[in-house]
């Protein structure tokens, strides 16, 4: 895939999630899993949000594979 294809696939996946109502990401979120978004301040990694709160901003390789990139800021102060 090229990188703007990609980069259209992301931001069509980003625009999905923004107008969900959270219903999925509340059911993902009971058993404990987390839920990845995307926010402005961010644009080269994801958030990752656990049900407890805490958040970390992720990468994902082009394998699909999640690597923590460094903590979220904003539970860092």
């Amino acid at each position: 895939m090229k990188s703007d294809e990609q980069n259209r696939m992301w931001k069509q996946l980003e625009l999905e999630l923004v107008r969900s109502d959270g219903e999925v990401a509340r059911a993902d979120m009971a058993p404990g899993d987390p839920v990845y978004y995307c926010e402005d301040a961010y644009p080269d990694e994801m958030v990752r949000e656990w049900a407890d709160g805490r958040k970390e901003l992720v990468r994902v390789s082009f394998e699909g594979k999640v690597v923590r990139a460094r903590p979220y800021p904003k539970d860092t102060a």
